[in-house]
């Protein structure tokens, strides 16, 4: 097993508490205002939704056409809510660290 197979392994593994500890960020960051008002539980799921299922995500078996279309969707359904673009890429880098 690759190096990377293992981190995603422990992230998906460890998804819970990585979504909580990114919650805790995004909701107490000036940067991400919108994420302060926005239901937790709906924030939770979403950023748990990545984590758990991060593998599926960067495999060869995910084209790349799926992947753009679900970002794409999921950003039109962010500005929708509100978010603005900075909070978005703010919520990205969070969620890398």
């Amino acid at each position: 097993m690759f190096i990377s197979e293992k981190l995603v392994k422990m992230i998906e593994h460890d998804a819970d508490k990585l979504s909580i500890k990114w919650l805790e960020d995004v909701r107490k960051r000036p940067e991400t205002p919108t994420y302060h008002t926005f239901e937790p539980d709906e924030l939770y799921r979403r950023v748990h939704l990545v984590y758990s299922q991060l593998g599926k995500w960067i495999s060869s078996e995910t084209s790349k056409d799926v992947i753009a279309a679900h970002y794409t969707a999921m950003g039109a359904q962010r500005r929708k809510e509100g978010f603005t673009k900075p909070e978005a890429i703010y919520d990205i880098t969070l969620r890398k660290r």
